[in-house]
Formats: structure tokens, C-alpha cells, sequence
């Protein structure tokens, strides 16, 4: 019984060192996207986290990250100005840029871009949402 025993235990061990760790979270260093562009006015992102710079009329609304997608959620903050235009800028040579309007209207326009990469395999979502709440400024 004890020679039972013992062997049980040795497989249960051999099989616990067998775990493969936790892969790593995906970085931008891995897919090299630069700057957004918001309507004719450009702005950088982050070289590890994905985010455009803070000088961005934008306001993180949601995020989510694994080892091989990121998602960002924005919200436009220019509520006198429509969103009219968002490309995006990428010197991976393997990625592929989409840039969808999903609706659009003179008050409210979303906007998801999409960088799908083959090496490393990785996707990257921007959804940007633009709701025109105020009236132009007045000069």
C-alpha cells in the first residue's frame, strides 16, 4: 500500500511542475502603433500601454487586455465638435488597419478602428464614441 502511495504521490508531483506561466500581456512595443488621428489633428500613443497621449480630446470609457487582444473604450470630450475622421498610424510591417464608422449623424458618431498584426499574432481595438452636446463656441 505504501508503494501505492508513493507513486501516486510522484505522478501527482510530476504532473504539477508540467504548468506552462501565465503568457504575457500583449505590449505596443510588440506592435508599433504611433499615432491616431482625430480629426486632421494627430496624436501619439504609448509605446507600451496603447494609450493616445493625454493631450487627446479623449476620456477612457473602458479597457480590457489579454496576451493577444487589447481593447480601449474612448469617449470624444469635444462636445462643440463633431468626430468626423480617426485613422491610425502603424510601422508594424504585418499589420492591417480598419477603420469602421459604425453610425453618423450630426449629433452622435462612433467610430472602431481595428489593427489585426500576423507577427506577433495580435489585434488591437479602438472604439471611439462622439456625442455633439453644445453649440459651436462663439468668437
Amino acid at each position: 500500500m505504501r508503494k501505492l502511495f508513493f507513486i501516486l504521490s510522484v505522478i501527482l508531483l510530476a504532473s504539477c511542475s508540467s504548468d506552462s506561466e501565465n503568457p504575457a500581456m500583449l505590449s505596443n512595443s510588440d506592435i508599433s502603433i504611433e499615432k491616431i488621428v482625430l480629426n486632421n489633428q494627430t496624436y501619439t500613443v504609448g509605446a507600451k500601454n496603447f494609450m493616445v497621449s493625454d493631450e487627446a480630446p479623449l476620456s477612457v470609457t473602458g479597457t480590457f487586455s489579454s496576451s493577444k487582444k487589447v481593447e480601449v473604450d474612448y469617449s470624444w470630450a469635444k462636445t462643440t465638435e463633431v468626430l468626423s475622421s480617426v485613422a491610425v498610424e502603424c510601422k508594424n510591417p504585418t499589420a492591417t488597419v480598419n477603420v469602421k464608422k459604425e453610425s453618423a449623424s450630426e449629433l452622435f458618431n462612433k467610430f472602431t478602428v481595428t489593427v489585426i498584426t500576423t507577427t506577433p499574432e495580435a489585434q488591437v481595438v479602438y472604439t471611439i464614441a462622439a456625442l455633439k452636446t453644445a453649440a459651436p463656441e462663439q468668437k
